[in-house]
């Protein structure tokens, strides 16, 4: 990735970790567990294909 995409993800990372908030806590409680279940989704897809 290029510096520019880097700093950006940087930043990112650097507000959440200053933001002391959990996302239902915000209004996001349904967007996140949507978030967070194709993720696991993803990495289990991801590890039974390591198995394999």
């Amino acid at each position: 990735m290029d510096t520019a995409i880097a700093l950006d993800m940087l930043r990112v990372f650097a507000l959440l970790a200053a933001c002391r908030q959990y996302p239902d806590s915000m209004g996001y409680g349904k967007q996140f567990e949507a978030m967070v279940r194709a993720w696991r989704s993803g990495a289990e897809a991801s590890e039974r294909k390591e198995t394999l």
